[in-house]
């Protein structure tokens, strides 16, 4: 039984061991800054809800270049 321990324990070694990240090359570093900027507005009708009461809002995506609604981004996710 020690010995098939051991074994695995070797084999995890020997396989897995040596393990590498991913890696960024300065040349694709280029290609996010091409990338639109984006700013998120949101709208909500109270600061303060108390149970049963309707919690209206309003979400806005505008290009942070020229101040336009964004035409890449269509979901946008809220946690309470």
């Amino acid at each position: 039984m020690n010995k098939g321990i051991l074994f695995l324990v070797w084999c995890h070694i020997a396989f897995f061991g040596i393990v590498h990240g991913q890696t960024i090359e300065n040349e694709n570093l280029s290609v996010y800054d091409e990338i639109p900027k984006e700013n998120l507005f949101v709208h909500y009708n109270s600061s303060v809800l108390f149970s049963g009461e309707t919690l209206y809002y309003k979400i806005y995506c505008l290009n942070a270049k020229t101040a336009n609604l964004s035409s890449l981004s269509k979901i946008a996710y809220i946690e309470l």
